[in-house]
């Protein structure tokens, strides 16, 4: 059994599903804090000029390290839905596939949600769908563990209470999971590095040089779902191949 783990991510990149579609149990992390520079409560999109933008969700900071994501709130004083919303609208309305996707987004902006966890894990929802990702999601507070482990410690705890064989991993945690390997090996799990390789397609915005790590909306406004799935699928079938295959 593989599993994957990661924090939520808000509207996913495609090096993220990419690593949930390989894996049979994804385990999302709600029981760690908030990275400030990272991608739970952000993502980059491309405006109309092509310049790369941050849609950030605003949250409530008081006694923000003390807090885990699952505890985190929203700031709605600010008005993010709409914000975001003309955003999509305005810098993808002339994208060849605009009508097929931004109803569906315009949907998630209709809901209502209090804590950035509920917000974040709803954006995913709506990618892992797009893409028919059917790999089960277990939210780490649902999970009987070590909560004193830290890191790769954590990790390893995570994977053994669900019961993995495998843990792909991204490649960014090698430097503190390199060092306790021979822990994973003891309890018959094996670590194998998830070496995703961005692949190009047409990008209406971009001015003719392709930009990696958008949103995975991004695809999806310009090529539409079902060769956004074909892209998609075809990557994670020829990766996955050569993962096992140097296995």
């Amino acid at each position: 059994m593989i599993v994957a783990i990661h924090q939520p991510s808000y509207f996913s990149w495609l090096g993220l599903i990419n690593k949930i579609a390989k894996a049979d149990i994804f385990i999302l992390l709600d029981e760690v804090q908030l990275a400030d520079r990272a991608f739970q409560h952000r993502n980059i999109f491309l405006d109309a000029s092509g310049n790369q933008k941050y849609l950030t969700i605003p949250i409530i900071k008081k006694n923000l390290r003390q807090k885990v994501i699952r505890e985190i709130e929203i700031n709605n004083t600010v008005n993010w839905k709409r914000k975001h919303l003309n955003f999509l609208f305005f810098n993808y309305k002339k994208h060849p596939y605009f009508s097929e996707i931004f109803p569906v987004v315009e949907d998630y902006f209709k809901k209502d949600y209090k804590t950035l966890l509920q917000a974040v894990w709803e954006s995913m929802k709506l990618i892992l769908n797009f893409f028919d990702i059917k790999t089960k999601v277990i939210f780490q507070s649902q999970i009987s563990y070590d909560r004193t482990k830290r890191k790769g410690e954590l990790m390893l705890s995570l994977v053994k209470a669900v019961g993995g064989k495998v843990y792909l991993s991204g490649v960014g945690a090698k430097g503190y999971l390199e060092p306790i390997l021979d822990k994973f090996e003891v309890e018959g799990i094996k670590v194998i590095w998830n070496n995703f390789k961005h692949f190009k397609y047409p990008q209406r915005n971009s001015k003719g040089v392709f930009i990696e790590g958008l949103s995975s909306l991004d695809l999806l406004f310009n090529v539409g779902i079902k060769k956004a799935k074909d892209m998609f699928w075809n990557c994670v079938i020829e990766e996955k191949k050569k993962l096992f295959t140097e296995r």
